[in-house]
């Protein structure tokens, strides 16, 4: 048969689990590639799957030269990002207990 779609997702779903399989294009001559992988059926499980499918498209993006490094700031830029959220914690939280028993 001929392939219509290059980059194409099957998911089964059923009660308890998913599967899913990933078909992505063939490099050099090679049968086209087929990842599968079960997820449980809980939140958390399928939220992986959808990380999952989004690094295989950031992965076919990179393959095509479409994307850029990531910026990785200096040393001295990364101490003061940690201590700014460090500080930052501390008032987020004060601002959730009430200031008073009877406030809400």
């Amino acid at each position: 048969m001929d392939v219509l779609i290059e980059r194409c997702v099957g998911i089964d779903i059923g009660k308890d689990e998913v599967v899913a399989c990933v078909r992505t294009p063939a490099t050099q001559g090679r049968v086209r590639r087929r990842q599968t992988r079960t997820f449980a059926a809980f939140t958390s499980s399928l939220e992986a799957m959808a990380d999952w499918f989004a690094a295989e498209w950031l992965a076919e993006l990179l393959e095509h030269g479409l994307l850029r490094g990531s910026f990785v700031p200096p040393p001295v830029i990364r101490q003061l990002r940690d201590l700014t959220r460090y500080r930052k914690r501390p008032i987020q939280d004060h601002r959730r207990v009430p200031a008073h028993p009877e406030d809400p």
